[in-house]
């Protein structure tokens, strides 16, 4: 669920968690208030969300539980999230911080996530930077344990690549 974006981006990712491919179907969809109907749309299904904020910017995190915890449990309440800290790279930018410091805040660390994730029923926490490619597998690797620890039965086969494909929506 970005802000800012007028569109919806759709793409598979396969990865290999404990000798098994999984495809995933990761959806990005459209943030803004007025698309809500198109977001139910894309959610339709899913199992497990990646919740995703800047640990650059604050106010990302606060989004998180202020607008999009809110919206996922109303739209798919029996699908489990991970809480996702991407541009990690960011976090000891000199300019980053400078402009934090000027309204008495600094970036998030590794720390408060994990905290704000236990404490708002994330399944996990995890880090990224696209930036330097830090963190990528493990989030796949995150969202596929998430999926297949739900309902071991059922959703493993779903997300084996040979069956069909799970959802995983990037929030």
């Amino acid at each position: 669920l970005t802000a800012g974006r007028n569109d919806a981006y759709e793409v598979p990712v396969t990865i290999e968690v404990c000798n098994t491919n999984y495809t995933l179907g990761l959806t990005d969809t459209i943030g803004e208030d007025e698309y809500r109907r198109l977001r139910e749309l894309f959610t339709s299904g899913t199992d497990v969300f990646l919740v995703c904020f800047s640990v650059a910017d604050p106010e990302t995190l606060e989004n998180v539980k202020r607008n999009w915890l809110t919206e996922i449990r109303i739209l798919s309440p029996k699908a489990s999230y991970i809480l996702v800290g991407t541009k990690t790279d960011m976090r000891e930018n000199t300019e980053v911080i400078s402009r934090l410091k000027e309204t008495n805040k600094r970036p998030i660390s590794s720390q408060d996530g994990v905290k704000f994730a236990n404490a708002n029923g994330a399944k996990s926490y995890v880090e990224c930077s696209a930036m330097n490619k830090d963190g990528l597998k493990d989030v796949f690797e995150q969202c596929v344990m998430a999926a297949t620890n739900q309902q071991p039965a059922k959703v493993k086969d779903k997300y084996k690549e040979k069956h069909s494909v799970g959802q995983c929506a990037v929030s």
